[in-house]
């Protein structure tokens, strides 16, 4: 069973190049995966090594993307540079305010250097990923954005009250704007608590289904950037038994086929090949 995941921190909190090699070659596979560079935790000079060194590890192995998460250190003096790596998708905010837009914690809207980057990523080719952005930035972002939005990793409000999930008319937005949505496995925003369990993901994608189709929804696993996963949901090789729960529940094969590959595979295959 294949899987294309829309968001995975794994290539800045593996320490070294030698585990980073072995998660590619023994865990990925036949999986394709975004893979981020979480920037919240790194100046600018890290931001961008780490940003040269994904984009060398993807022109090695074609079955990974490129991600940006928080582009706090993007600056007037470094864009061109920041550009110059191809960028696949660039999330310009974590939880807390920065100089280009509001995090999920914070209050900011969308900056004019903000829009100026996202004019700048999307004549560059990069799509703009949402996740973690405020409500009044991710409407700003909406208006500004000539391409479709996407949001990487989150789940649906209407199943938990989160500020990191996505509320009905966002989903609309998004999907309005030939974007996807990637279902995280972030315990707490499954659940509300730091447990959570296969049902739980289970519910949210019958949400997602139910209310708008499995077109544009896909998986955003944050593997790595959280320390809370649904019980028995610890790596790819766990997903089967999303899989068989997802069966037992009403779902086809061709369906969870889609939300676990294929719409994420058409999208890529759309925008970056």
């Amino acid at each position: 069973m294949k899987v294309f995941d829309a968001h995975n921190d794994f290539i800045t909190e593996l320490k070294s190049d030698k585990k980073i090699n072995k998660y590619i070659n023994k865990t990925i596979l036949d999986n394709k995966v975004f893979c981020s560079v979480w920037a919240s935790k790194l100046n600018e000079i890290e931001a961008i090594n780490f940003i040269e060194k994904l984009n060398w590890l993807k022109n090695q192995h074609k079955n990974l993307y490129s991600l940006v998460e928080d582009c706090h250190f993007i600056n007037p003096e470094n864009i061109d540079l920041v550009l110059s790596q191809k960028i696949n998708l660039a999330g310009l905010v974590w939880n807390n305010d920065n100089n280009l837009c509001g995090g999920a914690l914070g209050r900011a809207n969308l900056s004019d250097f903000g829009k100026i980057v996202i004019n700048r990523f999307e004549d560059n080719g990069t799509i703009i990923d949402t996740a973690h952005t405020n409500e009044i930035s991710f409407n700003d972002i909406a208006k500004v954005a000539t391409k479709p939005i996407v949001c990487s990793h989150t789940a649906m409000f209407s199943c938990l009250n989160h500020p990191r999930n996505l509320k009905d008319y966002q989903i609309k937005l998004i999907i309005e704007s030939g974007g996807f949505v990637g279902l995280t496995f972030v315990n707490e925003f499954l659940s509300g608590t730091s447990f959570a369990k296969v049902k739980d993901v289970c519910e949210h994608i019958m949400y997602f289904a139910i209310k708008f189709g499995t077109e544009n929804l896909c998986l955003g696993t944050d593997f790595f950037g959280t320390k809370h996963l649904p019980i028995g949901i610890k790596s790819y090789a766990h997903l089967e038994r999303l899989k068989q729960n997802l069966l037992k529940v009403g779902f086809n094969e061709s369906e969870i086929e889609n939300i676990f590959y294929n719409n994420l595979n058409n999208f890529a295959n759309k925008f970056f090949n």
